[in-house]
């Protein structure tokens, strides 16, 4: 995301993008945290079969079935953490 703002409101922007970022599942963040890392490495180089079980493990997680039913709902998903 691209965004130019004017000084006195850069504060309260980056608030609201971190607030928006937390309010998503943990253990989602958590794993793209740690597949972005491990996609950056240049030597030896990523473990791709990591990247592919950390989006296994997002997936069958009672997360990621709070977030389609919510959306199915049309209401704020309430993610545990599990």
């Amino acid at each position: 995301m691209n965004r130019i703002y004017a000084g006195n409101k850069l504060a309260s922007e980056v608030d609201d993008y971190v607030a928006a970022v937390a309010a998503n599942a943990p253990l989602t963040i958590r794993a793209a945290k740690r597949t972005i890392s491990e996609l950056s490495k240049q030597s030896p180089g990523p473990d791709r079969e990591l990247c592919e079980r950390l989006v296994s493990e997002c997936h069958a997680s009672a997360d990621y079935l709070e977030g389609m039913r919510s959306f199915v709902e049309r209401r704020r998903p309430d993610f545990l953490g599990r």
